[in-house]
């Protein structure tokens, strides 16, 4: 993933891998947890200018601190949130107090390891245009 500035001609680079073999497949009977829930790839990525206590603490974009003035807004730091594995929205449609319903292959077994590695790289516009990503 990418996160650039066009006004400052600049970013970062984020890249996630992980070496171990791939959780195993859904399937429609149970299976065991193992380190990953069943199914899963990757990770998921999500970058923001509010933390997770702002964003939970307001129901609307517009009461978050800084929303009316882009310039105050990017005076603040990115906060970067990398999600490896969680059990979903809603545990199984039941609420958070039904979780134990979800089953046992999109749990993760925290007795069972799970390695990767994240890589950070500045980047510019004249790197990445010159990667054949185009222009910026």
């Amino acid at each position: 993933a990418a996160l650039t500035d066009p006004d400052a001609n600049e970013g970062i680079l984020m890249e996630y891998a992980c070496l171990q073999a791939a959780p195993p497949e859904e399937r429609p009977e149970d299976q065991p947890s193992t380190n990953r829930p069943s199914g899963t790839r990757g990770a998921q990525l999500s970058a923001s200018r509010w933390t997770m206590q702002e964003l939970d603490a307001h129901r609307h974009i517009y009461e978050l601190r800084s929303f009316l003035s882009p310039a105050a807004l990017k005076e603040r730091p990115v906060q970067v949130h990398l999600d490896t594995a969680h059990a979903g929205v809603g545990a199984a449609g039941q609420g958070g107090d039904k979780l134990w319903a979800t089953a046992k292959q999109f749990m993760v077994n925290p007795k069972e390891s799970w390695q990767y590695t994240v890589h950070l790289r500045p980047i510019s516009g004249a790197m990445w245009a010159h990667s054949g990503n185009g222009s910026v």
